[in-house]
């Protein structure tokens, strides 16, 4: 499928309009698919990690982060299969306001690890990783168009902001 027949005129799709040369190759074939995959992956990670340490501290604690990664997906899984237009519907308004949205979201869960109770931290760390991870994985299963990276580079953005100006631990 060429992106150049699917992308409407929008901020995400500038740069490839103007310069189709080796600029929009690269955009299309190596940012695109870097974004598609690894921001999702990276996020799955963290849950993981999250959850495995939190069954390390106590099987409880653990218990409870596993739970509060779950939540999400099965609440995602659940919209995906009844109302799988809920998506589409989400990114026909996207735009800057989804942009927005998605890069607060990145700036702001990794504060959550700043919480000092570590079974709150933990499960809502696991929560909002996991929602995160479903928004972002069955967003794009529904809509499978060029509206969906609006999510995807806000939520970047919004953690390398996060990283670079309060930085990690």
């Amino acid at each position: 499928m060429d992106i150049r027949q699917i992308a409407p005129a929008s901020l995400s799709f500038s740069v490839y309009q103007v310069s189709p040369s080796w600029g929009g190759w690269a955009i299309e074939h190596i940012l695109h698919p870097a974004i598609l995959i690894g921001v999702p992956l990276a996020t799955l990670m963290v849950i993981v990690g999250i959850v495995a340490r939190a069954f390390a501290k106590k099987s409880t604690l653990g218990i409870r982060a596993f739970a509060g990664a779950l939540l999400p997906f099965i609440i995602v899984v659940f919209i995906f299969v009844y109302d799988s237009a809920f998506f589409s519907n989400i990114a026909s308004r996207g735009g800057v306001f989804g942009f927005l949205v998605s890069l607060f979201v990145g700036f702001a869960v990794p504060f959550l690890r700043e919480i000092k109770d570590p079974a709150t931290s933990t499960t809502l760390g696991a929560f909002c990783g996991s929602t995160s991870f479903s928004a972002l994985v069955f967003g794009y299963a529904a809509i499978q168009d060029s509206r969906v990276f609006v999510f995807y580079y806000g939520f970047t953005i919004g953690v390398l902001c996060h990283v670079v100006l309060v930085g990690l631990d």
